[in-house]
């Protein structure tokens, strides 16, 4: 006779972030471990700056900071699970030996990580990616997509009435740490959009350049500019805009859901480079900050700003292209393979 015990499994999740890397790897694997606790046994393994440990201060389950990231493998070491699930752009060997002799099943839940051929199951919001092994399972596509709790579809008539503005709400977000400040460089361009525009500048707690930079350049503008440090809250600030300008990754996956229209730039060394979505089609091309070719985003700002009618049938085609139920769907599927009855 089978108990609750019986039927819970013990994860460990893997995850890191940092002002290069952003911080997109934490949230996804947080929102994940949530929905995983409410049925089974959840720890995290957490590399990240000290300076950023705050930012762990109100996850739910037991969580390891590990500022050292040379401490990895040993930290992975001493414990043992059932499954060991990593969300990071890459680890060394010896982390990869570690989990293996941790648990008997290792999983990724981010589209880039460059031991994704040692894992046994893979879980991508992105088309699946070629020439893995046979026998890593793949799971691909938008039913997977995980993404912060704190994001909610915005109301239609929130958003009719953020139109209804005689400026048009921008809100410019280029990543949690954006090491590069193209930032800066993006809010440089929006203060040349001839029409009047409400910007929302939102940065991330591992943003580490000045504002007060930024807001001297701001002072002569037509335009209104807010600065916002966002993380839990940044749904709650950008509900306010009609249109969003992001980085792919995240915060764009989290705009298609939340029915925010997207002009999607690309950062410089931006690994989303290397996989595909369905929502790709569905966000404005803002070029890249690689080749200057993101000054193209001034005129759709400004063709925008004159066209909200535009705005509408983007929105309307974001309508439920995200489930949104990501983090239960992956949750369930482990639960199967691993021949749970939850």
């Amino acid at each position: 006779m089978s108990t609750d015990d019986d039927r819970r499994l013990r994860l460990l999740f893997v995850c890191a972030g940092s002002q290069e890397e952003g911080l997109g790897h934490i949230f996804r694997s947080v929102s994940l471990a949530h929905a995983a606790a409410k049925r089974h046994d959840v720890e995290m393994i957490a590399c990240i700056p000290a300076s950023l440990d705050h930012l762990l201060a109100e996850i739910s389950v037991p969580v390891t900071p590990l500022a050292d990231r040379s401490r990895l493998a040993a930290t992975v070491a001493e414990r043992r699970a059932d499954i060991v699930i990593f969300d990071t752009l890459s680890v060394r060997g010896e982390v990869m030996a570690a989990a293996r002799r941790a648990a008997p099943t290792l999983v990724s839940t981010s589209p880039i990580f460059d031991r994704m051929d040692e894992v046994d199951i893979l879980f991508t919001r992105a088309d699946p990616p070629a020439d893995l092994p046979p026998e890593v399972a793949v799971y691909a596509g938008l039913d997977y997509a995980i993404f912060s709790e704190h994001c909610v579809p915005i109301p239609d008539a929130v958003y009719e009435a953020n139109l209804a503005a005689g400026p048009l709400s921008v809100a410019l977000g280029i990543g949690g740490g954006d090491s590069a400040n193209d930032t800066g460089r993006a809010l440089n361009l929006l203060l040349k959009v001839e029409q009047p525009c409400v910007v929302w500048v939102l940065v991330g707690d591992a943003f580490g350049h000045s504002l007060d930079d930024m807001l001297a350049k701001v002072r002569p503008s037509r335009h209104e500019v807010v600065f916002a440090r966002t993380s839990r809250s940044l749904w709650r600030v950008a509900a306010n805009c009609s249109l969003g300008i992001f980085s792919s990754g995240l915060s764009t996956l989290e705009a298609v859901y939340a029915g925010l229209p997207v002009i999607s730039v690309h950062r410089r060394n931006d690994a989303s480079r290397g996989f595909r979505t369905a929502y790709d089609s569905l966000c404005l091309d803002g070029g890249s900050f690689e080749d200057g070719s993101f000054a193209v985003v001034r005129d759709i700002v400004g063709r925008l700003h004159d066209d909200r009618d535009e705005l509408r049938t983007i929105r309307r085609r974001l309508h439920g292209v995200i489930p949104g139920n990501g983090a239960n769907a992956i949750v369930e599927v482990l639960e199967r393979r691993l021949e749970v009855v939850s």
